[in-house]
């Protein structure tokens, strides 16, 4: 569920995620979770890790001419022992004004409008600050944040040297008995509903099942170190050929850099079946794709950086 209309008072308790936002804020005499949510007890002599846990809204999906409206994240704390998130430290959220206006259509989406983000920017002091300490970062779809990511830290090396994991393909969502790897369906599967398409929202749901689901958490932070496929479609393949680039971006390829191929990042052992999909689906045949495989993680999700193809 998404969208301007979401009444988060209209969802019944037992559908609400587990870790609510306000586990997050700073203590009150209303917050009965204090500054920090406990994810497990018991921990100080374990070696540790940090991690972010984030998500863009963006005012479009050209991870080069559209700008990020929406920056939310969650800082967490997690065992190298057993691999578990310990807890969760501390979160950000912010806007930032765009350089044109928010369409219509993005506001129904995200529910965000242009006054919202007017003379915003983001605490960019808070934001170094709370990454200052980071082992990894986490996004689900890292190959569409981390574009904007690297945008708006394009001066700060520590930042973009930071190592990234991606969610929604670094975790096998199928052999887990998911029938979709995308998040509101992957939360629906746990039937939980939560107000979608909202940075920080967005962080909060994955964080709730990394939480539940310790072993999804356990993969996700072995895929950093996993190489994945690059899958590209030159071009010249799909000049005067509207219907299969169509198709082709519906199924996540995005442009590169110098606009010469659409490229997706897989996982190797789904290479078979996106092949067979797309020859399935398309007038491209096998001879039409370029196939990069062994490309590690650090590299995979800023592939949008290659010339040339």
């Amino acid at each position: 569920m998404y969208g301007k209309d979401f009444d988060y008072d209209n969802i019944p308790p037992d559908r609400r995620l587990p870790i609510p936002p306000e586990a997050i804020e700073e203590p009150s005499e209303s917050n009965k979770y204090g500054s920090i949510f406990l994810c497990r007890k018991e921990y100080p002599n374990e070696k540790v890790g940090k991690a972010i846990i984030l998500d863009f809204e963006t005012t479009g999906l050209d991870r080069f001419n559209d700008d990020p409206i929406e920056l939310g994240f969650l800082k967490v704390t997690y065992s190298k022992d057993d691999g578990k998130i310990i807890q969760i430290t501390d979160k950000y959220q912010g806007f930032k004004q765009p350089k044109k206006e928010i369409s219509p259509m993005i506001t129904d989406i995200t529910g965000i409008t242009n006054e919202m983000v007017a003379g915003e920017d983001f605490n960019y002091a808070k934001i170094f600050k709370l990454f200052s300490d980071v082992n990894l970062v986490i996004s689900h779809n890292a190959a569409f944040d981390c574009p904007f990511f690297d945008r708006i830290f394009k001066d700060s090396e520590p930042m973009r040297k930071i190592p990234w994991a991606c969610s929604m393909i670094g975790i096998d969502w199928l052999g887990y008995g998911y029938k979709s790897c995308g998040l509101v369906k992957i939360i629906a599967h746990n039937r939980f509903i939560y107000k979608a398409h909202r940075a920080l929202n967005d962080a909060m749901a994955l964080t709730n099942m990394l939480v539940l689901q310790p072993q999804l958490f356990i993969d996700l932070r072995r895929s950093a170190a996993n190489k994945f496929t690059v899958l590209a479609v030159p071009e010249s393949t799909l000049k005067n050929n509207e219907k299969d680039r169509e198709i082709i971006s519906k199924m996540g390829f995005f442009k590169t850099r110098d606009s010469n191929a659409l490229i997706r990042v897989i996982t190797p052992n789904v290479k078979a079946k996106a092949l067979e999909i797309i020859t399935g689906n398309t007038n491209l045949t096998l001879k039409d794709l370029v196939i990069i495989p062994n490309v590690p993680a650090d590299k995979a999700f800023r592939m949008y950086q290659i010339d040339g193809i």
